[in-house]
């Protein structure tokens, strides 16, 4: 069973590394999708194998863009392979990483 999770995150260094190792456990590729993050975030994601990151940039908080990413996104890359994974996942999470 191929279990994927897409994990926003914007500056979370110190709780990122907890968080990547639990869904480490059980998800078969973890995508984090970055809000530019200007700490180590990236770095600590990049020492996880499953992990892929997806730069984005929101300089405005908006609501309804972040919505549209925790309903699309998943959509577009796992329930049928595409841009960032030809592995088609069962069982998708969409998570903030805190």
């Amino acid at each position: 069973m191929n279990v994927h999770a897409y994990i926003l995150t914007y500056n979370d260094e110190r709780i990122i590394g907890g968080t990547l190792s639990h869904y480490a456990e059980f998800c078969s590729r973890i995508f984090l999708m970055d809000n530019m993050s200007s700490d180590n975030t990236v770095e600590i994601a990049k020492t996880f194998a499953n992990v892929t990151i997806i730069p984005w940039s929101m300089e405005n908080y908006d609501e309804r863009m972040l919505v549209k990413m925790k309903t699309r996104t998943y959509k577009d890359f796992s329930r049928r392979g595409g841009q960032h994974t030809t592995e088609v996942a069962d069982w998708i999470i969409v998570c903030d990483a805190d």
